[in-house]
């Protein structure tokens, strides 16, 4: 139960992660000053919950750039896309015989689509890539899940883990946004 629940866990806060870097992109290419810039992309690391391992890492100034590092590719931030998809990974394997032959595919594709994607070059086009595949990625799980898996207390706890991890995710995107 404790895998499948952090299995769907960290699979949507892979998601949300991606969400949050495809908004700090499209707001980056929209023009304002530069101070104005900076704020959201801090505003984006404080919806994230990953502002203070973000400082201690790459010190108070942010810039997009670090920003797309720490939340996309950083395996010290447990709740990076990269961090995320491992311990989904991990969870999975650990319970390999809960799952259906196309939940895990869906999951061990992307762990090793990861492993490709980490090989390639980083340009500023592949930041809207990654965050598109992400989505893809977390949708196709949970597409196979609601399709192939029994609906039955396993398929209890993957729910509880996306709705409490979306829920949390929504909550703390309110106090960043009306505090």
């Amino acid at each position: 139960a404790e895998n499948l629940y952090w299995l769907a866990r960290y699979m949507e806060r892979a998601e949300t992660m991606a969400r949050l870097l495809e908004v700090g992109y499209r707001m980056a290419m929209m023009p304002s000053a530069a101070e104005g810039y900076r704020n959201e992309w801090a505003s984006l690391l404080s919806a994230a919950g990953a502002a203070r391992g973000f400082h201690a890492k790459f010190g108070e100034e942010v810039r997009q750039r670090d920003v797309e590092t720490w939340l996309f590719f950083d395996r010290e931030n447990p709740s990076s896309v990269a961090s995320c998809i491992e311990r989904a990974r991990h969870n999975g394997r650990s319970i390999r015989t809960a799952l259906t032959t196309e939940m895990w595919d869906a999951l061990n594709g992307a762990y090793i689509e990861l492993a490709a994607i980490d090989r390639e070059p980083r340009t500023d086009a592949l930041l809207p890539k990654l965050c598109d595949w992400t989505k893809r990625q977390g949708a196709l799980l949970r597409g196979s899940t609601e399709t192939s898996h029994l609906q039955n207390d396993g398929y209890d706890f993957l729910n509880i883990g996306y709705y409490l991890e979306r829920g949390d995710n929504t909550a703390r995107l309110l106090d960043v946004k009306y505090y």
